[in-house]
């Protein structure tokens, strides 16, 4: 199986790709009509709105809802399932401010409470599992279209960037323009074809990471 994936890339070449980069020896494949009934809320102030989940995700839960990367054998997807509704089948966004009061109080003792100020429509962020102590999360921005990547059958179309969160200095930025861009970083693939696109999906949500800050209650 390869381990690389060309850009664009068809729906045959994304999943050998991702089965050639998942070292779960026992996959458990999400069951299609499981699946059928999942999505995202759009924004993080849930109104009801929601969108369908990406397909890079889509596929990985059809190999296996405990897809694993070598790096530390990481378990990418279980801390996105903590955002699951399942009587409704909405993952709904986490708080940032709580994360950042939980990340304070726990690795350096400190009983402060933080506020993440964003907008009323702001993206709904989803969280993913990231070896280290930067935060790793679906940006649930419109999806990068054709006329920002400059190619009509650019497979992003369905797809949400990825943003990290320091909590040292508190920023986040987009660090990757899909799932499958940071998954194919970690399993060492060389992903030059998807860093290419990368300074033009920060162009496209910087209007909406800009007006994220947070502040210290």
């Amino acid at each position: 199986m390869t381990k690389q994936l060309p850009y664009p890339y068809t729906q045959d070449q994304l999943i050998a790709f991702l089965k050639a980069i998942n070292c779960n020896p026992y996959p458990v494949p999400l069951p299609p009509e499981k699946l059928a009934s999942l999505r995202f809320a759009k924004y993080r102030e849930f109104n009801g709105e929601t969108v369908a989940l990406p397909n890079v995700l889509q596929q990985i839960l059809l190999i296996d809802q405990d897809f694993t990367l070598a790096y530390e054998r990481n378990q990418i997807l279980y801390p996105l399932f903590d955002c699951l509704d399942h009587d409704t089948g909405v993952f709904h966004s986490v708080d940032l401010g709580d994360v950042m009061t939980e990340h304070l109080r726990y690795s350096k003792g400190r009983d402060l409470d933080f506020k993440w100020i964003s907008y009323d429509t702001a993206p709904c962020i989803l969280p993913l599992n990231h070896v280290g102590e930067q935060q790793l999360y679906f940006y649930v921005a419109d999806p990068i279209h054709a006329d920002t990547v400059k190619s009509q059958s650019t497979p992003l179309q369905n797809e949400y960037p990825i943003c990290r969160l320091d909590p040292h200095d508190f920023s986040l930025w987009i660090s990757e323009i899909s799932l499958v861009h940071y998954m194919g970083q970690m399993a060492n693939c060389n992903m030059s074809a998807f860093d290419a696109h990368l300074a033009a999906c920060i162009d496209g949500v910087k209007h909406l990471i800009d007006q994220e800050e947070f502040e210290g209650i």
